[in-house]
Parts: C-alpha cells; sequence; structure tokens
C-alpha cells in the first residue's frame, strides 16, 4: 500500500455516517457535457478517448479518486454528443513565405487575411498543420515543424472543412470555447455543465477559475487526463511549475535531478516540489533526500507519494489530497457552483457560526449552524476531527456528514 498524508480512518467514519443520514444516490455530482467533434464526413475522432465507451473509462477512474477522498464528490456525466460544428469565414490565401526544417516559425513578410487556426499547405508542410499565432507582416508560426527548407515556398492558407476537427486542442481551447459561446446550438453547448469538446488532435488544456468555462481535449491523451483537468477547473495548480517546454535538458539521458531542479507549483505544503518530466519515484526520492525510495522511511516515501503520486502532477496521477479538495470545494462551492449538484459546508472547532461556511477558513463552528445552511440533498457536512454536539431532536433535513483530517464523535 502506497503511504499518503490522507486519513484513511476519517474516511471510514465518513462513510458510516453517510449510510445512516444522506439520501439515496446523495453526494455533490460535478456535471460534464462531452461533445466529440466528427470530420466534414461525420467521423469520429479516431483516438481511444474520442467516442462515449472509451472516454467512460476515465470518468470510472476518476470517481474512483474522488471517492477515496471521502468528500461526496463525484463526476456526471449529462451528455455525449456527436457535433460537426461549420469550419470559420475567410481565406483561401496564397503566399510566398520561408520555411526552415525542423522549425515551425514561417517567415511571411504580407500576413494580411491571415488568421489562427487556419490550415497551411504547401511543400514542407506536414498534413492537418494549423496557424497558431502570427506577427503582422513578418512571420506566423504553426501547429507543426517544417520538414523542407525553401526560402520561397508557395504556401495555402484556408479554413478546412476539418479546422475543429484537426485543431490542437491543446493550444487553442480558448479558440474553441469562443466559437462554441459565438453558436451554441452548433456546439451543443451546455450551460449547467462543464462543456468538454473532444477533437483528433491529443492532449488538452482546461479553464482556470476566471479564465473560461470548457476543456478542451484530443482524443489521444494519458490515462487520468479528464480529472487532472476537471481539478484545473476547480482551479487546482500542478505540483511543479512550467511545462516541459519550460525545461530544457531535463529530458537528457542520464540526467540527475537535484533539489534545484523542483519547483512547488501549487503553493501546497502537503504536497512536494516537483519537475514535470521526472518519469520514475526514485528520481523524485534522489531530488528531494538524495536516496532511493526504498530506503526513505515511510514518512519520506509519503512526501515524495504526495507528488508522484498526484493528480496534479504529469507522473501517476492516482490521488488528491485533503488540502487540495479543500481548494477545489472553495471553487466548487462559489464561482464553479452553476456546475455542481450541491455544496459542501466546512464545520471546525476553529470556526464561528458567524463565518459563510464556504470554505475551510470560513468553517461553522456547530453542526446545527450548517444543517440549517443546508440547501439540498446533495450537499455536504465537512466536520473537521473532534467531537460535537447533535442538535436535539430527529434530523430530518437530508444531506450527507462526513469526517476530515480526523475522526468525528458525535453526541447528545
Amino acid at each position: 500500500m502506497k503511504n499518503y498524508f490522507c486519513w484513511k480512518l476519517s474516511a471510514a467514519i465518513a462513510a458510516c455516517l453517510v449510510v445512516l443520514i444522506a439520501p439515496a444516490g446523495a453526494g455533490i455530482k460535478v456535471r460534464l457535457s462531452v461533445k466529440f467533434i466528427n470530420n466534414s464526413t461525420g467521423t469520429a475522432p479516431a483516438g481511444a478517448f474520442g467516442n462515449a465507451t472509451g472516454f467512460a473509462q476515465e470518468i470510472t477512474r476518476g470517481n474512483q479518486i474522488l471517492d477515496d477522498t471521502a468528500r461526496g464528490y463525484s463526476l456526471q456525466v449529462v451528455e455525449y454528443l456527436s457535433i460537426q460544428p461549420p469550419a470559420p469565414p475567410g481565406g483561401p490565401v496564397n503566399q510566398t513565405c520561408g520555411t526552415q526544417n525542423g522549425m515551425a516559425v514561417v517567415t511571411c513578410s504580407n500576413t494580411t487575411g491571415l488568421q489562427n487556426c487556419m490550415l497551411v499547405q504547401g511543400p514542407g508542410i506536414p498534413a492537418n498543420t494549423v496557424i497558431l499565432s502570427s506577427v503582422a507582416n513578418t512571420s506566423f508560426t504553426m501547429s507543426a515543424n517544417a520538414t523542407a527548407t525553401n526560402g520561397s515556398a508557395a504556401l495555402t492558407m484556408s479554413f478546412s472543412p476539418n479546422t475543429w476537427y484537426i485543431l490542437p486542442a491543446r493550444a487553442k481551447r480558448a479558440v474553441i470555447e469562443a466559437a462554441a459561446l459565438a453558436n451554441q446550438a452548433a456546439w451543443g453547448w451546455n450551460a449547467n455543465a462543464i462543456n468538454i469538446y473532444v477533437n483528433n488532435s491529443a492532449s488538452g488544456q482546461c479553464s482556470f477559475v476566471g479564465s473560461g468555462l470548457s476543456i478542451s481535449l484530443g482524443s489521444t491523451f494519458g490515462t487520468g487526463t479528464v480529472l487532472h483537468e476537471v481539478g484545473h477547473f476547480f482551479n487546482l495548480q500542478h505540483t511543479h511549475s512550467g511545462d516541459y517546454a519550460d525545461q530544457p535538458g531535463f529530458n537528457t539521458a542520464g540526467f540527475v535531478y537535484g533539489l534545484s531542479h523542483l519547483t512547488d507549483g501549487d503553493n501546497q505544503e502537503e504536497t512536494a516540489s516537483d519537475n514535470p518530466n521526472i518519469s520514475a519515484r526514485d528520481q523524485l526520492s534522489n531530488a528531494l533526500y538524495g536516496t532511493n525510495f526504498n530506503n526513505l522511511t515511510d514518512l519520506g516515501k509519503a512526501r515524495v507519494n504526495s507528488a508522484f503520486d498526484n493528480v496534479m502532477s504529469y507522473h501517476e496521477e492516482d490521488v488528491l489530497l485533503p488540502a487540495q479538495m479543500d481548494l477545489w470545494t472553495k471553487f466548487a462551492n462559489a464561482q464553479r457552483a452553476p456546475f455542481t449538484t450541491g455544496r459542501s459546508w466546512f464545520v471546525s472547532w476553529g470556526g464561528t457560526d458567524g463565518n459563510t461556511g464556504l470554505e475551510v477558513n470560513q468553517s461553522f463552528a456547530s453542526l446545527q449552524r450548517s444543517i440549517d445552511a443546508v440547501g439540498g440533498g446533495d450537499d455536504i457536512i465537512l466536520l473537521r476531527g473532534g467531537p460535537y454536539t447533535l442538535p436535539s431532536g430527529t434530523l430530518t433535513k437530508p444531506c450527507t456528514l462526513t469526517a476530515t483530517y480526523g475522526p468525528v464523535t458525535l453526541t447528545r
């Protein structure tokens, strides 16, 4: 069994409380609306997650991890849709440009009419390459590197009927979302769910709180990516800062990681500093402690696992820790509330009944105050470890009580 900074005893007690108090099927559902972007002939994305059956495997895995947190959250797909949104207007544009083998930047002295996401066609240009960005009358950057050097390449830029099918999901989430909001019927936009768009590219990108309302994914991505991106939607950060492209040299054979190569991406004391290029538990163990994982104490192993197995890392993505779920809940109760079926109410001995109860630093003090705040049967009362007094009489308001950070004792 792996070691984490989790409180499994409290989870077990919480489960008992759920059985006693929660209505059948209770718990906070995070609603997802999943759309598969087909090409112009109706062909679905080709990757393993480009269909409902494959995608459902990610939902099942994500829910197993959320269940282990004992916070009452689960992912609920409210619909799977196949869509064929229309290509953007504009083009074609023919220009003579300069390409360089192995480079994505194309020199172009006249960029009039060029738009992001246009398909680029011509000698030395890989299939399904699009424009990602441009500098007026200077150059544009493509989604793939050129395969030939040519100072006067005749290129054609246009919007393919398959624009949305081939567009890099990781680089162009905001573009996809803007198009979806502008034509909500064609894109199957659902204002009451997290809109997830899946096309034929790879990887993906999410909106953090304040930066958007959707997730874009290719149909090919690593196991655990859906919950990882949903974590971002609730404002969870990576365990590391930066990304692969920001960390040159770390992928070279035999590179030895040290403490100076690790960064704190989430400002959470509960998670160890990390590096996105690390691929083995021993690499992180040596960077943190100067020795292999099996040589560590249980506490040291737990520290390594807090990052290496974390959903918000680029490694195993198997666990979310209590402090991360506190942050998730804070935003699920506020800016992201329209996408969930209930709220969580924090209660602790350090709280006061004059607080909002909607985040860990605004905890109520009493169980009675949290019960009064409950608005529906999916609501969760999060009792921080310790003794609490049950209200007098019979508890008739449907809700779930769950323990966090230690066992809870309820007495009258």
